[in-house]
């Protein structure tokens, strides 16, 4: 009797199993979408590096698992990839201010390209930089608004002793960069006697008077002090050259004097970083000063600290104008610093 009753049980065992048996559903994350933008600084009107970009990103029961995070380049253009098929609030944000929210739909596999936020006109002028070693003054042009720019080989020789004794030539450009390190001796100094010096020198003396703005840097501070002897007192004897390249390197903290450019920045502090040694050091100038800070420089062995030292120095003459920073701004990665470029670019090109 026992054995005939568990002979009748099996098949229901058996058809219980069938009947209970249940397949998983597993979620399908949705495929990747890309969504581009670009960032304008509302203040400064410019195409601005370094904004932070994000959004929350959520699974089916809407909860949130993790954030979807880039940085604008300099031009202010930035790429987010998230799980397409779903909405997002997209936020940026500069410094501690979110200054954009944008809510996307991608769908799986799209690229959506959001419009470019009303910033500013694209600077309508005809550009140079002269090259050099220690700076890259183009990276920082698209960021000022400056699309296209003709860049003169500095190094070389030729071509700049042919640019820059060449009136013609001067005369169609509204705006001259120097790259620190370029070539110096028989350009902007030499012999007493020296035509090109001479005729370097005066050509551009004409074409800032003329309306020319003439930006140096860093070890391209001879061209001030040649030129415009008077203007910039920096250290040492201004007739021996890169005698002013004494600054040791580090990082200074320099207080912003103009009042409409700290209230602009936020601030009237900005760091410097001085990444290579012997930058040539300022002791005062006749023309606007917009930054100083304690400069350390070396003389053999010794150490010593000057104080109040212009880092960022412009004067007028005639119509035009003469920028000079003691910085690189390649070595940089302060946005302030690049803010302060723009400002001062402001009414001239």
């Amino acid at each position: 009797m026992r054995k005939a009753l568990l002979l009748a049980m099996l098949p229901l065992v058996a058809c219980g199993e069938q009947e209970f048996s249940v397949t998983p559903q597993i979620e399908q994350t949705p495929g990747p979408a890309t969504i581009n933008g670009r960032v304008c600084d509302p203040v400064l009107q410019r195409w601005v590096g370094g904004a932070m970009i994000y959004t929350n990103l959520f699974d089916d029961s809407g909860v949130v698992y993790d954030t979807a995070l880039t940085f604008s380049s300099d031009d202010g253009r930035w790429s987010l990839e998230v799980p397409g098929g779903r909405t997002y609030d997209v936020y940026v944000q500069i410094a501690n201010d979110i200054i954009e929210q944008t809510q996307v739909t991608p769908e799986e596999g799209a690229v959506v390209e959001l419009p470019d936020p009303a910033c500013f006109q694209q600077v309508d002028a005809n550009v140079a930089v002269v090259s050099g070693d220690w700076d890259d003054l183009g990276s920082v042009f698209p960021s000022l608004g400056i699309s296209e720019w003709t860049v003169v080989d500095g190094q070389g020789g030729v071509e700049i002793i042919d640019f820059l004794t060449d009136e013609d030539s001067l005369a169609e450009y509204d705006a001259i960069f120097f790259d620190g390190g370029h070539l110096e001796e028989g350009i902007f100094y030499g012999s007493p006697d020296d035509p090109t010096v001479e005729t370097v020198k005066g050509a551009l003396k004409k074409w800032v008077r003329e309306g020319g703005y003439l930006f140096a840097s860093d070890w391209s501070y001879d061209v001030v002090e040649q030129i415009w002897p008077d203007e910039i007192e920096f250290y040492g004897d201004d007739m021996v050259p890169d005698e002013a390249q004494v600054g040791e390197p580090g990082i200074v903290n320099a207080d912003v004097l103009d009042a409409d450019l700290a209230e602009s920045l936020g601030t009237p502090l900005v760091e410097i970083n001085y990444d290579i040694p012997v930058w040539p050091v300022a002791e005062s100038s006749t023309g606007k000063v917009w930054m100083t800070g304690s400069a350390k420089y070396r003389v053999g062995f010794q150490v010593y600290t000057l104080e109040d030292s212009p880092l960022m120095v412009s004067f007028e003459k005639g119509e035009g104008q003469v920028v000079f920073t003691s910085f690189r701004l390649a070595g940089n990665e302060d946005e302030n610093l690049r803010k302060s470029l723009a400002v001062l670019l402001e009414g001239v090109l």
